[in-house]
């Protein structure tokens, strides 16, 4: 499944990227490689939680996150501000 990177707070190492559900997905960064409107993809309809391996298909690039939880726009914005 396919999401969009709609938040980034680099200083922090967090993003959240939005899925076809319309839910959220908070993510702790290892690196600085995902940049804002970057598609990514995962298996993230079976919402797995903690480390996973996902693809910037924008950059090719594939990355270890920590997939924190899936949320709504409200804990999404406050989980970027931390």
């Amino acid at each position: 499944m396919e999401a969009k990177i709609v938040g980034i707070n680099l200083q922090k190492g967090r993003a959240v990227a939005l899925i076809s559900t319309g839910e959220y997905i908070l993510l702790e960064l290892f690196t600085d490689e995902l940049e804002l409107h970057d598609e990514i993809s995962g298996n993230f309809e079976a919402y797995p939680l903690g480390g996973e391996i996902i693809r910037n298909v924008t950059s090719g690039e594939s990355m270890d996150v920590l997939i924190q939880d899936y949320c709504s726009k409200d804990l999404a914005i406050n989980y970027l501000r931390g």
